[in-house]
């Protein structure tokens, strides 16, 4: 049975219309797939906008980003602390002193970001080059051995111990030795001190001394007697009123 010329007319322009929605929607599942393929081989490379520190590492794969940052944490762990003690100057680099750049952990949450948005959402940043403007701070770590190295360092240079007052024979003479002041570093207060001046990023830091004081004064040193053999003769020494 032959249907009337305006049903066949509706007939044809529904299968035109049904040609068109399935054409779209291959279309639109291709698209899709190609995205999603797209952004599965992209999976090895930082999101495009991503900087670690002041370092753009967006579309870098791990090796490529770990280079980049260590490469600039360099540059500033080349930077160097004076330590002032006592008129006496140490000069270490940052990266002498202990300071290491924490960069695969910084990689690692360059990355992590990918897992915080949805693979259309990558695939959309990936494909339209839109960065996703996120910044990831580059933090240190700093051992303690290095600079506990060096404060033993200074405090065995400059340490200087007090000297009693005493009275000495010294080739048949008696002679009277006067009382003096030491001086001595607080180790642990300069690891402090230091350890505060490289999480500052401050340029110096003056170490300083702790004065010793001598046990024996020349006035409680006390009365001393000598005996001269050759005349026989006693002589009292009282300095404690000098």
């Amino acid at each position: 049975m032959t249907l009337p010329r305006p049903f066949r007319r509706m007939a044809r322009h529904r299968l035109a219309i049904a040609v068109v929605v399935t054409v779209l929607l291959l279309a639109s599942v291709a698209s899709i797939a190609g995205a999603y393929i797209y952004e599965r081989r992209s999976a090895d490379l930082i999101l495009p906008g991503v900087r670690i520190g002041d370092i753009e590492v967006g579309d870098f794969t791990r090796s490529e980003a770990i280079a980049a940052v260590s490469t600039a944490a360099g540059v500033l762990l080349d930077q160097t602390l004076t330590i002032h003690v006592d008129g006496e100057v140490w000069v270490k680099s940052l990266s002498q002193l202990g300071v290491r750049a924490r960069v695969n952990r910084a990689v690692d949450q360059a990355f992590a970001l990918s897992g915080s948005l949805s693979w259309l959402s990558r695939a959309y940043h990936r494909l339209t080059e839109n960065p996703v403007e996120r910044a990831i701070d580059l933090t240190y770590r700093y051992r303690r051995r290095p600079v506990r190295s060096l404060t033993n360092e200074v405090a065995a240079e400059v340490t200087r111990p007090a000297r009693d007052a005493a009275v000495k024979l010294a080739d048949g003479e008696v002679v009277f030795q006067r009382a003096r002041k030491g001086q001595s570093l607080d180790v642990a207060a300069g690891l402090d001190a230091i350890t505060t001046a490289l999480r500052s990023w401050s340029q110096s830091v003056t170490l300083r001394l702790e004065p010793v004081l001598p046990e024996v004064t020349e006035k409680t040193l006390g009365k001393t007697v000598t005996i001269d053999l050759s005349t026989n003769t006693l002589r009292l020494l009282d300095r404690s009123e000098e």
